[in-house]
Parts: C-alpha cells; sequence; structure tokens
C-alpha cells in the first residue's frame, strides 16, 4: 500500500495525469490524491471547464462551484452571454442532483430546488439576451 502511496506521489508530482489515473482503477483509495492536483493544474493553465470536472471527481463539488462561478463572473464581465447561459444550466443541473442527492434532508433539499429554479430562469434569460446581443452586432 505505501509503495502505491509513493508511486501515486511520483505520478503527480511529475505531471504525468494518465499514469496517474490508470492507478486510481485499480486503487480508487487515492481518488482525490489524483484528482484535486490535476484539478489545480488544470485551473493554474486557464483549464477551467476542465478543472471544474476534475473537481467533481475528486469529490469536491464545494471547489468545482467555486471555479465554475469564477468562469460565470468571467462571461458576464466579457460579455459572453452564451458562455453565461451553458453556466447557470450546468449549475441549475447540479442543484437538482444535489436536491436528489438529499432527498431525505428536506430543508436541503428544497434549497437546491429553489437554486435549480433561479438558475435554470438565470440561463434562459442569458441565452436570450445572447441572441439579442448577436442581432444587435449585426446592425451596427
Amino acid at each position: 500500500m505505501n509503495d502505491v502511496k509513493s508511486l501515486v506521489d511520483l505520478h503527480v508530482e511529475a505531471r504525468h495525469w494518465e499514469e496517474a489515473f490508470s492507478l486510481v482503477e485499480e486503487h480508487p483509495q487515492f481518488k482525490v490524491a489524483i484528482y484535486m492536483p490535476y484539478a489545480t493544474w488544470l485551473a493554474e493553465n486557464d483549464r477551467f471547464d476542465e478543472a471544474q470536472k476534475a473537481f467533481h471527481q475528486a469529490g469536491r463539488s464545494d471547489h468545482a462551484a467555486r471555479v465554475l462561478e469564477q468562469l460565470l463572473r468571467n462571461a458576464v464581465n466579457e460579455k459572453r452571454f452564451g458562455d453565461a447561459s451553458y453556466y447557470y444550466w450546468v449549475l441549475a443541473k447540479q442543484c437538482l442532483e444535489n436536491a436528489k442527492d438529499n432527498v431525505l434532508d428536506s430543508s436541503l433539499g428544497q434549497e437546491m430546488v429553489d437554486k435549480f429554479t433561479e438558475y435554470h430562469l438565470k440561463a434562459d434569460i442569458y441565452h436570450v439576451y445572447s441572441a439579442i446581443q448577436k442581432y444587435i452586432v449585426r446592425l451596427q
């Protein structure tokens, strides 16, 4: 077991991600030890969509949500409303999954359903706004 841990550490430190992922298949207890540094590396290399997914694979949905919220803020600030719509849709989908996972905790489940409704509406609004913006830009 200790040899596997050393091998995992070696692959992570060397950024040999494919080799590290193959170890996770045989030793799932090292999933967090591999996917957290991988997600961080992705984020540091401006691969935020992939980083968000890797944080989920590491079981850190809180980190994944923060990355997604940052992507969302950047998209709105840069007037990339189609991307903002997509990120709100992803957030809405995640809230629905969280609601399903927390079906026994009715207050948390209801909070996730409420957030789903809010994010889904915002996704629709940004989607429409993206079309309007493209139309206005074409007229100019």
